[in-house]
């Protein structure tokens, strides 16, 4: 998947896909990808960079069938309009105190 470097759309729609490969985030290009009702459990953190020109990225599904994303994949495709996505809590630091 990854060679598709010049890949400009994706419509996976209804596939039974859970994962995607580290390599789609090589799809530089990309400016829609729309993978509604498939079964992504997230997107790979590599589409925080390889994804900067995407307008739009559609992962709704089913609601026990929701895709995670990280608040840092999400803030850095934030001019990014992503459609289905749960943003997931941010970690604590070890050691961090509760005010």
């Amino acid at each position: 998947m990854g060679a598709l470097v010049k890949l400009r759309e994706v419509y996976m729609n209804g596939n039974p896909i859970t994962t995607l490969p580290p390599a789609v985030g090589e799809w530089r290009d990309l400016v829609e990808a729309s993978f509604k009702y498939c079964k992504l459990k997230a997107l790979p953190a590599e589409v925080a960079t390889g994804w900067s020109k995407a307008v739009c990225v559609d992962v709704r599904a089913k609601k026990k069938d929701s895709c995670k994303v990280p608040p840092e994949l999400k803030d850095s495709l934030r001019r990014t309009h992503l459609l289905g996505v749960v943003v997931t809590k941010a970690k604590k630091k070890k050691g961090a105190t509760k005010k």
